[in-house]
């Protein structure tokens, strides 16, 4: 949690559901999340907008590529 304001600030808008997930919604650049969502790829999944979604799976997938 600490972790999401010190990216986002307290304008973040974070929802805890009872199975410890959490649903954050911010109003950042989306090159900005694209990068943020890579770094964490391990921990996070960005749900909308699409097309963020789709750029960073795309990302995630030429990466995977090259380790084969």
């Amino acid at each position: 949690m600490d972790d999401i304001v010190d990216w986002f600030g307290s304008r973040a808008n974070i929802r805890q559901f009872e199975n410890d997930m959490l649903e954050i919604r911010v109003r950042i650049s989306e090159g900005a999340m694209k990068h943020w969502a890579i770094q964490y790829a391990d921990c996070v999944e960005v749900i909308s907008p699409k097309r963020v979604r789709e750029d960073v799976a795309k990302t995630l997938r030429a990466a995977a590529e090259r380790y084969k």
